[in-house]
């Protein structure tokens, strides 16, 4: 009897290791990429499709648990490959009583949390790819993310079993005992919520594009007071304003204080002008940072908009060593990831509500106030003031109203994705 529930026990774990490795609707891992800013890592896992995921922090040994759809095949990272941080990387099935997925573990050579966990489509030549931002922790930090679920995976965990130890690692290291998943968490403290700053483009002297004495810097300032409005009344959030006031503020400054505040999402409101067009140009647009515009008009509304400071007498030092250091970081593309995935959240909720947009919303250009490396952003442009009905809308406290609104559940549905 002894023999035969052996017997039983090793034909079950080469049936299981048989449906992690070989299911026909397996995920397929292509790659995985890893990226650094200073102490924080990004992750990157290039896959065949997009997943659903859930990723936490675990201790006994310390660890990040990445969970995912049964995996196909065990693609190999070599040990040079691997960030500081993370000294192994184990791949195992999780068993649960509603079905077995792959459990990721990265094994952390010190304390380290999850920043952000986001899915990204694929995109261009771009496979879809799961990415992780890692941040040093201290102990007691640590210690409060245990069990914080980030994702969109849901699986039932009271009797999840990892199978044993070393049965199929992952970059020819063995596996480890996995934990339970840790106590819910509790409610965030104020100073723990995520930090927005809203950037009303333009003022002072620089009144930006003018219409039948409509200026746009009068618009910005009006829309952002009343985002920060329905932001903080969710509750979720904190929020500040480069500016509150009708003051000049140069531009690398409004990078500078986005991240010296340490901002999680910066939020650049514009309002559009395309004097060429005439009337005819119309609709809200997204932009996120690129060396090279998407197309000529992002081109030229770059172009104006960086010239900002250099209409207000300021020119911006060609020298200026911060903002070199920022373009290296921007070609790591250490953010755009992040922002992009929020202008998509900005499109389909402008939608949603009817906002007028262009007919292609989302777009890159090289925007200055773009270009802070560890800060998702994305510069909205709310409409034409060059079309009077729009520059008439824009004046609208109804309208701006639906348009904070349409932002605001932008923001929720870009935290959630990250933040469950």
């Amino acid at each position: 009897m002894h023999n035969l529930k052996n017997a039983l026990f090793s034909l079950g774990v080469v049936f299981i290791a048989f449906l992690f490795s070989s299911s026909s609707h397996a995920l397929e891992i292509k790659g995985v990429r890893f990226g650094a800013h200073g102490n924080a890592v990004r992750i990157v896992m290039d896959m065949d499709t997009t997943a659903d995921f859930r990723a936490m922090a675990q201790e006994n040994p310390t660890r990040i648990a990445v969970d995912l759809p049964l995996i196909s095949g065990k693609p190999a990272i070599a040990r040079s490959m691997l960030p500081p941080i993370v000294s192994d990387i184990r791949l195992e099935p999780l068993v649960t009583p509603t079905g077995t997925y792959s459990r990721m573990s990265l094994m952390l050579e010190s304390k380290a949390v999850v920043r952000s966990a986001f899915m990204m489509p694929a995109e261009g030549k771009q496979l879809p790819r799961l990415v992780l931002d890692l941040a040093p922790a201290s102990p007691e930090s640590f210690a409060k993310q245990v069990g914080k679920a980030y994702g969109n995976l849901s699986i039932a965990t009271a009797a999840a079993t990892p199978a044993p130890a070393g049965k199929l690692p992952f970059a020819g290291i063995g596996g480890a005992k996995l934990e339970p998943i840790g106590k819910p968490e509790s409610p965030k403290a104020p100073e723990e919520l995520p930090l927005i700053v809203i950037d009303a483009g333009h003022g002072g002297q620089d009144s930006g594009a003018v219409q039948s004495g409509v200026r746009e810097k009068d618009v910005t300032l009006a829309v952002a007071r009343d985002l920060r409005t329905v932001l903080l009344a969710t509750g979720k959030y904190r929020v500040e304003l480069t500016r509150d006031k009708d003051i000049f503020i140069r531009l690398p400054e409004r990078v500078r204080i986005g991240r010296r505040l340490g901002a999680d999402l910066f939020i650049s409101i514009h309002a559009d002008s395309a004097p060429d067009a005439g009337s005819a140009a119309k609709g809200a647009s997204f932009y996120t940072i690129s060396e090279t515009a998407s197309d000529t008009l992002a081109a030229g509304l770059a172009a104006r908009e960086n010239q900002a400071d250099m209409l207000a007498g300021v020119e911006l030092p060609t020298e200026d060593k911060e903002v070199a250091n920022i373009l290296i970081d921007l070609t790591m593309r250490e953010t755009v990831d992040q922002s992009r995935f929020f202008s998509g959240q900005l499109a389909t909720a402008f939608r949603k509500n009817n906002l007028p947009l262009l007919e292609s919303p989302r777009k890159s250009a090289g925007f200055v106030v773009l270009k802070a490396p560890d800060i998702p952003s994305v510069l909205i442009e709310l409409g034409f003031l060059s079309n009077p009905d729009e520059a008439k809308k824009l004046t609208n406290n109804t309208y701006r109203t639906s348009l904070a609104n349409s932002i605001s559940a932008a923001v929720d549905a870009w935290f959630a994705a990250k933040k469950p």
